[in-house]
């Protein structure tokens, strides 16, 4: 069926710290070998604001059980080695946690398994 915020109850409004690792140009980027980032704190914010007023399209759950966004308003960068894919722009969006959320970027032609 279709999800919705009801799905997803304990997403907290305010991005975590640990939202630094999916920032351009932060040491914590670095840190962790690189992956999909945000150009900054702020555009990730944006995404969770529009997660919580309904104005992202909810594209379903990853793995992990967290939500999958599309949200046009804010461009991230999906990064995935693994295939090759080194700076590909997206508008989908892993909200990853709960009490402590971050957004990262994800593939744009992401679709539920």
């Amino acid at each position: 069926g279709i999800l919705t915020l009801k799905d997803f109850p304990d997403v907290s409004t305010k991005i975590s710290q640990k939202q630094l690792r999916h920032i351009a140009g932060t040491q914590q980027l670095e840190a962790r070998g690189g992956g999909g980032f945000l150009n900054s704190v702020s555009d990730a914010q944006k995404v969770l604001d529009a997660y919580h007023t309904g104005q992202v399209k909810i594209l379903g759950r990853n793995a992990q059980g967290f939500p999958v966004v599309k949200f046009e308003g804010v461009t991230g960068t999906n990064v995935n080695l693994g295939v090759g894919i080194t700076d590909q722009a997206t508008n989908v969006f892993i909200i990853k946690g709960t009490k402590s959320p971050s957004i990262v970027p994800t593939n744009p032609n992401w679709s539920p398994k």
